[in-house]
């Protein structure tokens, strides 16, 4: 009777377990699902959206929406990633490959092939040991491409900033200044640009205008801490921001200062924050804030107790100034015409920056410059800046980095070069003569005083030339 009971039960359940057939979602369901929604919905985005585009345009990107996805929908499968599905939905691997290793070519488009935003960066930071140690970084990004080829970075944006962790035993220091070409933060297919719940992402200083207006900017940033013999730490920050003019929107120049306090309690960080200031539109605001964060890190009396006193500088780490005078010529191209060459004869170079040795005969540093180029400054930072000393008092360096020329509206390329170096002229003097190169330093035509611009809507200046000058160290 039991073997029966079994018996049974073990047919019951088989006969459960048998799937049901369902019905698949097909290729030619999403077709149809397309049919249905082209004309109705999906074309007239896109005519909206791309009002020039052909009727042999709108074929194609009828033809790229019945292809789908597949592989990048998994995400909305069970336990998937909706996240990766979001970014992958409907690209085409191709194409994504191409912007990697061609965005010239896909940048810009202003038609249905707009494959979507590209934006890359290169970063530097130099750490200068001793007594009073500092870092000198520098940030330099670009927007889409910028004239032939696919390695010149479009609407730069440059941050460069110097710290001190460590000033007269309780104090430290941060100074940061940044600055972007029109275009940054904003882009004309996503119109939502880089944000995240309302808010920009990249910088504080994009935050400070109206939403998706594409000027550019400049800011800069000052913040002083002090661990008082008490306990805790005190800082005071102090923030500027200046929208470019150019645009439809009135801007004044806006700035906030921040005092706080701080300080370790049973495992937490507790502090309370003043801050005031005025906005870009000419509004002034004030707050007070107390804040409770994870972690003790001024349950002493601070990071000034940790410091070492007879820390000394290494062998071959120096500090210098470079004072001379510079030979330049500027080749310009306004509209996309040929370029007509401008010889500038001489004028004023200057120069501060450090190095270290990082092997017997090696050095790396870091630079700053700034030349006088027909009246307008032109400042430089040299991102990486290489020399190697011979046995002589003959060295040799290389060198990259950007250059900023100051024009109606600021104009920002890649910058170069080579030099060769006479050590100890005079103790502690050296002589050095450098051969430099800024490439299609580009400038936005913006102003109205540019005028039309049929061919292209901005410039470039190419600038060789050659500084020698006199570079005191200690």
């Amino acid at each position: 009777m039991f073997r029966r009971l079994f018996a049974s039960a073990a047919v019951a359940l088989c006969t459960l377990l048998i799937p049901a057939p369902l019905s698949a979602y097909s290729v030619l369901a999403h077709q149809s699902a397309i049919d249905a929604l082209w004309d109705s919905a999906i074309k007239p985005v896109l005519t909206q959206k791309f009002p020039r585009a052909t009727t042999a345009d709108l074929r194609q990107a009828r033809e790229f929406a019945y292809g789908g996805s597949v592989i990048q929908d998994l995400g909305y499968y069970p336990f998937g990633s909706h996240f990766f599905s979001n970014l992958l939905h409907y690209v085409r691997s191709g194409d994504f490959i191409d912007a990697l290793t061609k965005p010239h070519q896909k940048d810009n488009s202003e038609g249905t092939d707009e494959f979507g935003n590209q934006i890359a960066a290169w970063t530097s930071r130099f750490i200068f040991p001793g007594r009073t140690p500092f870092a000198a970084y520098l940030e330099y990004a670009g927007e889409d491409s910028s004239y032939e080829g696919n390695y010149r970075l479009g609407n730069a944006a440059l941050s460069v900033g110097i710290t001190f962790p460590r000033l007269w035993r309780r104090f430290d220091l941060t100074y940061e200044a940044s600055e972007w070409q029109n275009g940054w933060y904003v882009h004309d297919i996503y119109l939502d640009g880089m944000t995240n719940d309302g808010h920009v992402l990249g910088h504080w200083g994009a935050d400070r205008r109206v939403f998706a207006d594409a000027v550019g900017a400049q800011t800069h940033m000052l913040r002083i801490g002090w661990n008082p013999p008490f306990g805790g730490y005190l800082q005071l920050q102090a923030r500027t921001v200046a929208n470019e003019s150019y645009g439809s929107n009135d801007y004044e120049r806006g700035y906030d200062a921040a005092l706080s306090y701080s300080r370790g309690m049973y495992g937490f960080t507790v502090g309370a924050e003043v801050l005031g200031g005025r906005d870009v539109f000419g509004e002034s605001f004030s707050r007070i804030a107390g804040f409770v964060r994870f972690g003790d890190d001024w349950e002493t009396r601070g990071v000034a107790d940790g410091w070492a006193e007879n820390v000394e500088r290494p062998r071959g780490a120096d500090l210098f100034v470079d004072a001379g005078i510079n030979f330049s010529e500027l080749a310009i191209r306004l509209d996309g015409s040929p370029a007509h060459t401008e010889s500038l004869g001489a004028a004023a170079h200057f120069a501060i920056g450090a190095r270290r040795a990082v092997t017997e005969r090696s050095d790396l540093g870091v630079r700053a410059e700034f030349d006088d180029i027909d009246g307008d400054l032109l400042f430089s930072v040299r991102a990486l800046d290489y020399r190697y000393r011979f046995h002589n008092p003959l060295a040799v360096s290389v060198f990259l980095g950007a250059s900023r020329l100051d024009l109606a509206t600021p104009a920002y390329g890649y910058y170069y070069g080579a030099g060769v170096q006479w050590r100890n002229l005079f103790p502690g003097i050296d002589l050095s003569l450098d051969l430099r190169y800024g490439d299609k330093i580009a400038r936005d035509k913006l102003l109205p005083s540019d005028g039309p611009s049929e061919k292209r809507p901005d410039s470039f200046y190419d600038l060789t030339g050659a500084t020698l000058s006199l570079s005191y160290r200690w």
